[in-house]
């Protein structure tokens, strides 16, 4: 599925919103998690998850997804 469509089903069932993120830190990775929050619906239908990987003095995001939204 391409991320635009992604984007615009995500957004079609209202207001969407991230919850506070949960976030697992290593030496030179970390992992964000957050449930994702449909306007009108049951908080935790979905979740975004990014893996980042440090690299020469920064956070990189290496991956991104969403799992579960409506």
């Amino acid at each position: 599925m391409r991320p635009s469509s992604s984007r615009r089903r995500l957004h079609a069932g209202g207001r969407v919103r991230l919850l506070p993120a949960q976030w697992q830190i290593g030496n030179d990775s970390a992992e964000l998690g957050s449930v994702v929050a449909v306007a009108g619906t049951t908080p935790g239908t979905g979740q975004l998850l990014a893996h980042l990987h440090w690299r020469d003095g920064y956070w990189l995001v290496t991956g991104i997804r969403l799992e579960g939204a409506p």
